[in-house]
């Protein structure tokens, strides 16, 4: 099945689930410089997102450690939205007969008033269970990896959070940033796996405001470092 085929059941399960669970597919197609995702399904947007938003996080490590390939799907990993608030997330494998990732579905669900409820009254304890990540690693078997997911509007959302987690400013000027800094920055988005996604490279030199020449010379001294470095 193609990745469009779902849409149907997926706008039905959008309206059984309700305005509070966010369900998104992406195309993923392979491309000359990285993987190219795309929106092409969006309900419930709790995260914001529109069909323009770009591929996240999480998706990046999926397709970098073939996760597909182990599993047809995780449950009960938790994901952020740009405004800081924490929900429930699980994600279905599309593969085509060659087992090649080709999509996946993502249902995002914000249990805040579940919660609530319990806290206020006592009550829905099974409900809130069927919400919560499981004890058993036999339930999720990548529950031991902890996988978690952010939830980007635009394609500059994970660049901006890494420059503001190891700045330790929600908007630093970016001129001011020291080649260390930016170098620093570059490291991160590389350990995220960033750079296997489509236009990476672009995008992180224009915010960076710098040549996609200098990301390219960032990069080759990080991997550079790496290899000299084994136990790293």
């Amino acid at each position: 099945m193609t990745p469009e085929s779902y849409c149907p059941f997926l706008k039905f399960l959008a309206h059984v689930l309700g305005p509070t669970t966010e369900i998104v597919m992406h195309a993923i197609n392979p491309a000359s410089d990285g993987y190219d995702s795309s929106i092409i399904f969006l309900e419930n947007s709790i995260s914001g997102r529109t069909m323009d938003s770009p591929a996240t996080d999480f998706i990046a490590k999926v397709l970098h450690d073939k996760l597909y390939q182990q599993q047809d799907y995780v449950v009960h990993y938790q994901s952020t939205l740009m405004n800081g608030k924490k929900v429930n997330s699980a994600s279905f494998f599309i593969k085509n007969e060659a087992g090649e990732l080709i999509g996946m579905i993502c249902i995002n669900t914000d249990v805040s008033r579940f919660q609530q409820l319990a806290t206020l009254e006592k009550l829905s304890e099974e409900l809130l269970q069927a919400f919560q990540p499981e004890l058993s690693p036999a339930a999720n078997p990548l529950a031991a990896a902890t996988p978690t997911e952010n939830l980007f509007i635009q394609p500059e959302g994970a660049i901006r959070q890494v420059v503001s987690e190891l700045t330790g400013s929600p908007n630093p000027p970016i001129a001011d940033l020291t080649r260390k800094e930016k170098i620093a920055i570059v490291r991160r988005l590389y350990e995220q796996h960033f750079f296997e996604l489509k236009d990476a490279v672009a995008k992180t030199a224009t915010y960076l405001n710098m040549s996609t020449v200098s990301i390219y010379k960032y990069l080759q001294i990080i991997k550079q470092e790496d290899q000299n470095m084994p136990y790293r």
